[in-house]
């Protein structure tokens, strides 16, 4: 592809280590809730803990195959905030299965620690720009 004269490209880098944190926290979070989805809940009600664990999968993958990484990265920051909230809704209210068990406990506290990896990763990000 030939670039138009005057244009600049742009690329971003990630910190390597912190990438590959993100990357196994998000792997992690997937195994675990599909471990909930085959041993913890059954019938219906382990279609959701399915759900989550491919959104994870795939966003993983997007993000590894640099498919509009920037995107995804907020995205899945997004994404794991709001099973946090949902999770402490419903473990406050008391009215979900399985919400108050330890590995319940276990993995939101993963996915806090993968919101905030991402935020730090999009905070150490460089941006390259080349003409």
């Amino acid at each position: 592809m030939e670039q138009k004269a005057g244009s600049l490209e742009t690329r971003v880098t990630y910190p390597p280590a912190l990438f590959s944190a993100v990357l196994l926290l998000a792997l992690v979070a997937a195994v675990i809730h599909v471990y909930f989805g085959v041993l913890v809940y059954s019938g219906n009600n382990s279609i959701p803990m399915y759900g989550i664990a491919a959104v994870y999968i795939v966003g993983s993958v997007l993000v590894a195959g640099n498919i509009k990484r920037e995107l995804w990265l907020k995205v899945g920051t997004g994404w794991a905030l709001l099973l946090v909230v949902l999770w402490a809704t419903a473990a406050f209210l008391g009215n979900a299965p399985h919400s108050t068990d330890l590995l319940a406990y276990g993995v939101n506290i993963l996915e806090v620690a993968l919101v905030i990896a991402l935020l730090a990763l999009t905070r150490y990000s460089k941006v390259q720009t080349t003409s």
